[in-house]
């Protein structure tokens, strides 16, 4: 049964995009995913991105001040660009559950495109240099940043001016609670002929017929466009919504918010008139005009349903910029 949970585990990895291995039965669980808060900031000036999405910031250029980056749940990279504008030594410091500057960070020098994404291969870089630690000798305590933080830099701490730094973010558990169930089957001896749970998804299911068994049978849609259907192996057939197959949240076609991004606002201080990603979740979006926020404006009805994309800056059947569970 372990092996069959690690399978639908790793598939619901997948929704997210992510590339990383099943545990071993005897591994402990992985921690669940949550929404997390990046508190950073940088002498003299950074620009964060998380997951190659550029963090909106207030004090990008005022390293005595500390900026605040929401970092959704299902994050994987979180990416700075350093600059040192004086000549003498700059650094980034930032803190957070699982991000704080440190030597697990890697940094160079050498620009490349598509440093701040998630396929980037960084295997290559060094690990970051640690040139003073927060409220130590070269630097004043920065508020909101853990005493413990350590900035950090490339060991060319002079001649390096601008500076990239990554920190891959360790895997989490989506779908905790999420499997096929104890009724799927994997093989058909000894069973009736009849249709069962799958332990491959729950989107699809299994046919017995003469003993021989016909695995991932799809369940289809009703019509082009319509939710997709799960197997439910107490009615014995595909429907919108299963109790006897989990996937990501209590069902497959009630999505929970993950994370709106670090693209998210708040407040419209500082900012044009515009649309952008609200933070309140993603089927709705905010709007700036003369300095007011209007929040929680919805994305117009759809089946499927439509969600704010920040990059295109209209509402879309698939974001890149706001995550949800599906």
């Amino acid at each position: 049964m372990k092996s069959m949970l690690i399978g639908t585990f790793v598939a619901c990895l997948r929704l997210f995009g992510a590339v990383l291995a099943a545990p071993a039965a005897d591994q402990q669980a992985l921690p669940v995913c949550a929404d997390q808060l990046l508190v950073i900031t940088g002498d003299n000036k950074i620009d964060v991105y998380v997951d190659g999405v550029r963090a909106i910031l207030a004090n990008a250029d005022n390293w005595r001040k500390s900026d605040t980056v929401t970092v959704a749940a299902s994050a994987q990279v979180v990416a700075v660009r350093g600059e040192d504008t004086t000549s003498s030594v700059g650094g980034i410091l930032g803190s957070g559950a699982n991000f704080a500057t440190d030597g697990s960070w890697k940094c160079t020098a050498t620009f490349s495109n598509g440093w701040e994404t998630i396929s980037f291969d960084d295997s290559s870089w060094s690990s970051a240099a640690i040139v003073g630690r927060n409220g130590g000798l070269r630097w004043e305590k920065i508020a909101g940043i853990d005493s413990d933080a350590s900035w950090i830099w490339t060991r060319k701490t002079v001649s390096d001016n601008v500076v990239y730094c990554r920190k891959t973010l360790p895997p989490c558990d989506p779908c905790p609670g999420s499997g096929t169930g104890p009724v799927c089957i994997a093989s058909c001896e000894g069973r009736r002929d009849g249709d069962y749970q799958s332990c491959k998804g729950c989107k699809v299911y299994a046919t017995c017929s003469n003993g021989i068994l016909y695995d991932e049978r799809q369940c289809t849609p009703s019509a082009p466009g319509a939710l997709p259907l799960v197997w439910d192996d107490t009615l014995k057939r595909c429907d919108y919504n299963s109790e006897t197959c989990k996937a990501c949240g209590s069902n497959i076609n009630k999505r929970s918010v993950v994370g709106t991004g670090p693209a998210c606002i708040a407040s419209c201080d500082g900012r044009l008139d515009g649309d952008y990603q609200s933070c309140k979740g993603c089927k709705m979006y905010a709007s700036c005009s003369n300095g007011i926020l209007h929040d929680e404006r919805p994305c117009a009805p759809s089946n499927p349903p439509l969600f704010w994309d920040d990059r295109k800056k209209r509402c879309e059947r698939e974001s890149t910029t706001c995550t949800e569970c599906s």
